[in-house]
Parts: structure tokens; sequence; C-alpha cells
């Protein structure tokens, strides 16, 4: 497979280590964003195929943060997959998460299947690779 580049954006270390791990041994690039406001600016690149975004963060929330890529002009931001990365059963289906703007959503703790065919899922299948 090739290799793709995922923005992880979550405020808590042990996550972001965890996390990280998990998705280098998958061969996928990780970039991270402490908070919302760090994901804007990171974001801005386009270098992403997809990003893992925590609810509950410090500064500028998930769902915030969610809102402003999608509410920027050039395509990419309304496209790019958003998947809710978050311990909170405010998302609880994929029906919710499209309603604040996600793609998908993640519970934590996460099982490590459940990331990749995620990650399956909005990269992998959708692009033919």
């Amino acid at each position: 497979m090739r290799k793709v580049s995922v923005l992880l954006v979550e405020d808590n270390l042990i996550n972001q280590v965890v996390a990280t791990g998990l998705l280098r041994m998958m061969n996928i690039d990780v970039t991270v964003a402490n908070h919302g406001g760090e994901a804007l600016s990171k974001i801005t690149d386009k270098n992403f195929e997809l990003v893992l975004m925590d609810l509950q963060m410090p500064e500028m929330d998930g769902i915030e943060s969610t809102t402003k890529i999608r509410a920027m002009e050039d395509p990419y931001f309304k496209s790019v997959p958003i998947i809710a990365f978050t311990a909170s059963f405010e998302i609880d289906s994929k029906e919710k998460a499209a309603e604040l703007g996600m793609t998908d959503f993640i519970g934590k703790p996460f099982s490590i299947q459940d990331l990749k065919d995620k990650i399956k899922t909005y990269v992998y299948d959708s692009s033919g690779s």
C-alpha cells in the first residue's frame, strides 16, 4: 500500500504516543496538532489524506475546528475525511458525526482493527490504491 499522511489532532500526550505509534506501524506519516487552532494552521498545506480529530481539547475543540475547516474555500477542505476520535458519547454514530461536519467516528478506547478499517475505507478504498 502507498504511504499516506494523517493529521492527528489530540491534546493528550499518551493518546498522541499510542496513536502515532500505531499509525507509523501501518506505514502512515503522522503530524500531530495539540488542539484545533494548531490543526487549522497545519491543514492549510493540504498535505493530509485523513484527519483524526479529538473532540474535547483546550483552546479550540474538535467540533469548532472541523466547522472552520469545512468552511474554508478550497474543495479539499470540504472533502478531506475528518474522523472524530473521541471518548465522548456526544458522537456515537456516523449520522451524528456527519451533522457536525465529520466523516465518521472512532471511539476511545479504540481497537487497532477499527482504526485500520476507517483508514482503509476513507483513504485507500476511496482513492483506488
